[in-house]
């Protein structure tokens, strides 16, 4: 971790609360003091530290795309990371490209992947570090109850290409899965009425709604939940290096798990952003 890359932080977080109205700036200015606490205490070492790359789309607020990318995941896995030697070395990619070169091998890993058999055909996953809770959301004027898929009969749902979803709603023939290059473009299809629901972690959705200004009181989510997704690092069985990353993270992970710093990272971060 480098100097620059905290105060660059600081930067983005600026921007953050500036976009958030629901950020306080005593909030702000607290979490601010924790997070660059974090990164001055790793920049004695960080010259030690071995680059690791890190190729992920911006997925806000787990992945926010910056100068210096920010976020929930990428604070809990470069920290996790540093307390085993290395250093993160984050590059916003596509979310297309960034999983076919890790499954190809490229001397990287993946930050907040989804697992799925799939996938673990070609790659080596960590523990999980979070938990995603996956649902439907609709418009509120038009309500949705369901409870098995059968509910859903003749619904359309749009879905993101390449996501790695419930493997009872893939398979499922009751809805009809209407693909979209990214989360935004759902969105607005659902709000015009183009599609009947959206499958997405209802706080990414949020998230993604206030950045492009569009409304939220105008949605709601559906209960139950689809699923509960753990959060992975992943790496390519095709990298030589695989298993020595997924070691290494774990590692970290686990020293965070108990200290009490992962809990601590979490609870500082929803504090700021809801």
């Amino acid at each position: 971790m480098r100097t620059d890359y905290a105060i660059s932080t600081i930067y983005n977080y600026t921007l953050l609360q500036k976009r958030h109205v629901g950020l306080s700036v005593r909030k702000l200015v607290y979490f601010l003091l924790v997070i660059t606490h974090s990164f001055f205490s790793l920049s004695a070492f960080s010259q030690q530290l071995t680059a690791v790359v890190g190729l992920q789309n911006g997925w806000p607020p787990y992945v926010i795309d910056a100068e210096r990318p920010t976020g929930l995941s990428v604070q809990i896995v470069s920290r996790a990371f540093a307390l085993s030697g290395y250093y993160l070395d984050l590059r916003i990619t596509p979310w297309s490209r960034a999983l076919k070169e890790v499954q190809r091998g490229a001397d990287a890993v993946l930050i907040a992947a989804w697992y799925s058999e799939e996938r673990e055909q070609s790659m080596i996953f960590s523990d999980p570090y979070l938990f995603n809770e996956i649902s439907f959301i609709t418009l509120r004027k038009n309500p949705v109850d369901w409870g098995t898929y059968q509910d859903l009969v003749g619904k359309s749902v749009g879905i993101i290409r390449n996501y790695a979803y419930d493997a009872d709603f893939m398979s499922t023939d009751k809805v009809k899965k209407i693909p979209a290059a990214d989360l935004v473009t759902n969105i607005r299809k659902l709000q015009t009425e183009r599609i009947d629901l959206i499958i997405e972690e209802y706080r990414v959705a949020l998230w993604t709604m206030r950045q492009h200004n569009i409304p939220t009181n105008i949605f709601q989510k559906v209960y139950p939940n689809v699923s509960y997704n753990g959060l992975y690092v992943a790496a390519g069985k095709l990298n030589p290096n695989a298993q020595k990353y997924i070691t290494a993270f774990n590692a970290g992970l686990k020293q965070l798990i108990d200290s009490g710093e992962l809990q601590h990272l979490i609870e500082q971060f929803d504090e700021v952003t809801n």
